[in-house]
């Protein structure tokens, strides 16, 4: 196409190969009723490389490859309506940029759903990330995450990991049966209403290693072990938080930590209500 004006690709069907985006203004779009989908065969390349700018993807299915999407560089994205499935690696990855994440599943990812990293930064909206064999969601190395809305689930390590000076904000989301539910570790976030955390096979909320969290107006409840756990060096402020049948204590604040708690109900915890030491 003529690289001054806007692109559209209209995928019919499965088309089973690695697609590289290298100018901008391009949109991928698959047609109703045909089963869009692009399947990456190789499962050393990723199936669809995003490296220039203003691109979207929609009502797709992308299957197969290394990673499912990959936005490389100082680019901005949208992804909308898609389902990233069966990926050997991570379903999507942000190596810098931007992107918007409407409606979108990612799910059967060899490592982690998503991935943040040199200062990446998204917005989520009313997607799911699940049955992936690392993280839900992983933020790293300054990068900053957005969640409203949907579920974290089903995944074989943590469910939301915001980590090295990353930023999250998390508003809205169902997350339970992961590893922890949410860990933050150097870095900061803020679980800001209308979250529920339950049945994580460890902790629900954990913050460590000098992190800031901000724990408002959510349900932390039957976790396997403790519901919200601060330690080396981190600081939990807590406000009107639900903290209820635990498989520990409920709120343990140890090794320099510094908690605070106001207006939150605490009840029903295996061990101690508060516990700080």
């Amino acid at each position: 196409g003529d690289s001054r004006k806007p692109l559209v690709v209209v995928v019919r069907g499965t088309c089973n190969e690695n697609v590289s985006i290298t100018r901008d203004d391009v949109t991928l779009r698959g047609a109703p009723g045909t089963e869009p989908t692009i399947n990456g065969p190789d499962a050393r390349t990723d199936t669809i490389v995003i490296s220039k700018d203003t691109v979207s993807i929609e009502d797709l299915t992308v299957t197969g490859g290394f990673n499912g999407i990959r936005l490389q560089g100082p680019f901005q994205a949208a992804v909308r309506r898609v389902v990233v499935r069966n990926t050997a690696n991570n379903g999507i990855l942000l190596r810098a940029g931007d992107m918007e994440l409407l409606d979108t599943t990612v799910e059967n990812a060899g490592a982690s759903g998503l991935v943040l990293g040199r200062a990446a930064s998204i917005r989520v909206v009313n997607s799911h990330f699940r049955y992936s064999h690392f993280m839900g969601i992983y933020a790293q190395n300054n990068s900053t995450l957005t969640i409203n809305g949907g579920t974290v689930s089903d995944n074989e390590g943590d469910g939301i990991s915001v980590d090295y000076g990353s930023d999250g904000t998390i508003s809205n989301v169902e997350i339970f049966n992961n590893f922890t539910g949410i860990m933050v570790s150097t870095g900061h976030a803020t679980a800001d209403g209308g979250n529920n955390v339950h049945h994580n096979r460890q902790h629900g909320v954990v913050a460590q290693a000098g992190a800031v969290l901000g724990l408002n107006g959510s349900k932390v409840m039957q976790n396997a072990q403790i519901g919200v756990l601060g330690y080396l060096g981190a600081t939990v402020v807590m406000n009107s938080n639900e903290i209820a049948g635990n498989g520990e204590s409920g709120v343990f604040c140890l090794n320099d930590c510094t908690l605070q708690v106001t207006s939150d109900r605490i009840t029903g915890n295996a061990h101690h209500g508060i516990g700080v030491q």
